[in-house]
């Protein structure tokens, strides 16, 4: 659970691409192919979501195309426990009626950073 909290606010500040996303960027198609991950956990479903605030009205939207790596092996006691990394297709966001706008050179750029990856390391903490 912690990984995709982590996911979600990392997403939500960065921006950035995934598997087979497209979308149509000033008559533009943009594509963008994303290589399967290797991983020892299996990630089953999962959503990597963003949330802005427009003009006061809440708006939100996910990415359709993303992959994940998850390493993790429980230590026994606190300590490192793994890592994790995900790359985002940005020309897969879907953000309602923005979404074309959102895409563009002032916003998240999707035609210049077509993805976006993250990377962090799991820790088991005292408390789990």
């Amino acid at each position: 659970m912690a990984v995709v909290v982590w996911i979600g606010v990392i997403g939500i500040g960065a921006l950035t691409g995934l598997r087979d996303g497209s979308t149509h960027q000033n008559g533009e198609q943009v594509v963008v192919a994303l290589e399967e991950m290797q991983s020892s956990w299996q990630e089953r479903d999962g959503t990597i979501a963003i949330e802005l605030i427009q003009y006061g009205k809440r708006l939100k939207g996910s990415f359709r195309e993303w992959e994940a790596a998850i390493n993790f092996a429980d230590p026994g006691s606190p300590g490192p426990a793994g890592d994790v990394e995900v790359v985002i297709a940005i020309s897969s966001l879907k953000l309602g009626s923005v979404t074309k706008n959102a895409l563009k050179k002032d916003y998240i750029n999707a035609k210049e950073f077509p993805t976006s990856r993250f990377v962090a390391d799991l820790v088991k903490t005292d408390t789990g």
